[in-house]
């Protein structure tokens, strides 16, 4: 089938296209771009759980809960108590956390914008039209796997 020959093909330039954007959006900042990614999730998840970060980053508790601790003592994020379960430590951004990923955050977007205006509306509507398409055919896939799964 063809999205078996593209899948890897996506998921590889996928990965090469956010580190080259990170490398450049990034350049000059106190943290790698790892930690950024991990505030820029934290932002997108509020309270999450280190759990949470882990299967949304895909790295293991041990990389997270290490990068999650250089983040608290230089007070980007907080530790908070679940109000409801006290043995679940959700995290929080701090002030300056906050204000930190909303800047990396306004970074790519002024790196995306400047990326697409150097392409034709044409060749951004293949963009486009290519990963509707490719959604298209991850989407199916899925459903037909949780549909075989279900039988």
């Amino acid at each position: 089938m063809i999205e078996n020959d593209v899948a890897p093909l996506v998921l590889y330039l996928a990965r090469l296209l956010n580190v080259a954007r990170d490398k450049v959006a990034f350049k000059g900042l106190e943290l790698s771009p790892q930690l950024i990614r991990i505030l820029m999730t934290i932002y997108a998840l509020p309270n999450a759980t280190v759990t949470d970060l882990a299967t949304k980053t895909k790295l293991t508790k041990a990389t997270l809960s290490k990068h999650v601790s250089t983040l608290v003592k230089n007070d980007y994020i907080n530790k908070v108590i679940d109000a409801s379960d006290h043995r679940i430590e959700r995290l929080a951004l701090s002030k300056k956390g906050l204000s930190y990923a909303e800047d990396c955050i306004a970074r790519l977007e002024r790196m995306n914008e400047e990326i697409v205006s150097k392409f034709s509306q044409q060749k951004v509507d293949q963009l486009k039209s290519l990963c509707v398409e490719l959604s298209k055919i991850y989407i199916e896939r899925i459903e037909k796997e949780k549909h075989e799964t279900c039988n």
